[in-house]
């Protein structure tokens, strides 16, 4: 680690709060939503990780004392068997084993894909915070490898998005999306750091200000995403299974609606991460026409368009920056 290593890692420690759009934004610059389409920077991040274990009870039966054996009285010692040298040894039942109880089915289940899609991000993620971590801030410059954006990139969570089913209650969809939200922000708290794998950029910079705010960012999202999601886990455990809803419905159109805003928090016009999704974001069905183009509605005060393409999905949006 290079000797900036100390003021990286403190700048990291460090972290201010504030609620915005609905939601709460961890420090770093940032700018308006945007959605699917946008322009943006290569996706990067942090991240602590987390994985769920269960818990598994095991039943055996209880043997009682064995019978006396044969030819034995009380007060004596049992009898010798005389084809050997070895006293006999008494026949002891085997335990009565408990037939395994099945566990009832539960949201868990069907969430299962996207568990099974945030460990696998957020084990890039951190991939993506050691590669970082390795080097590139001097005593007066920062830089990267170039090779260090290969390692960013795949730490985008696309899958995660894909694999949230449409159907979900309320409850169960706002902390599911809160979650993913946690590791989109997570990974764009990388995304300025293409802008100094072409030269060495003074640390009196403000993008090497913004840059580093924005890696203290991401550090406050992840020392609070182990919380949130086992607080995922637990909710779904205790609820019945998933009704899900067409992939053509409305609700389904919705849930695109609200993985886009996600998004565009996170890396619409130029954002480097820092927003987590606390709160729904009110979407409004109208349309609405404009010199600019036609709109299907609006979620918050973003103007959006969704389309659906069978065996694909919805496509939205957000018409922002």
């Amino acid at each position: 680690m290079r000797p900036m290593k100390h003021l990286r890692h403190a700048l990291i420690r460090a972290s201010t709060l504030r609620r915005a759009a609905g939601g709460t934004t961890v420090s770093g610059p940032r700018c308006g939503a945007a959605g699917a389409g946008w322009a943006r920077a290569p996706a990067v991040v942090l991240v602590l990780a987390v994985s769920l274990a269960g818990l598994v009870g095991a039943c055996g039966g209880r043997t009682g004392l064995p019978a006396d054996p044969a030819g034995s009285t009380p007060n004596q010692p049992p009898a010798i068997d005389i084809e050997s040298t070895q006293p006999s040894m008494p026949t002891t039942p085997a335990p009565q084993q408990r037939p395994p109880v099945k566990p009832a089915p539960s949201a868990a289940d069907d969430l299962a894909p996207f568990f099974a899609a945030a460990r696998s991000a957020d084990a890039r993620i951190r991939a993506a915070a050691r590669a970082v971590n390795r080097g590139g801030a001097g005593r007066s410059t920062i830089h990267f490898d170039r090779s260090t954006l290969d390692v960013i990139k795949a730490s985008v969570p696309d899958q995660a998005a894909r694999v949230i089913p449409a159907g979900l209650d309320p409850e169960l969809l706002r902390a599911v999306l809160l979650v993913h939200s946690e590791l989109v922000a997570r990974s764009a708290a990388f995304n300025w750091v293409h802008e100094f794998t072409y030269e060495a950029v003074p640390v009196t910079d403000q993008k090497s200000v913004g840059l580093l705010g924005s890696f203290a960012a991401g550090s406050v999202i992840a020392k609070r995403y182990p919380g949130d999601l086992a607080a995922l886990w637990a909710l779904a455990k205790a609820s019945p299974p998933i009704r899900a809803a067409r992939p053509d419905s409305r609700q389904a159109a919705e849930l695109a609606l609200h993985v886009a805003w996600i998004k565009g928090q996170n890396n619409g016009c130029g954002g480097n991460g820092g927003y987590v999704y606390t709160t729904f974001q009110p979407i409004v069905w109208k349309t609405i026409v404009t010199d600019y183009g036609r709109f299907d509605g609006t979620i918050a005060w973003i103007r959006f368009t969704v389309k659906y393409a069978p065996g694909v999905g919805w496509k939205a949006e957000l018409n922002a920056c």
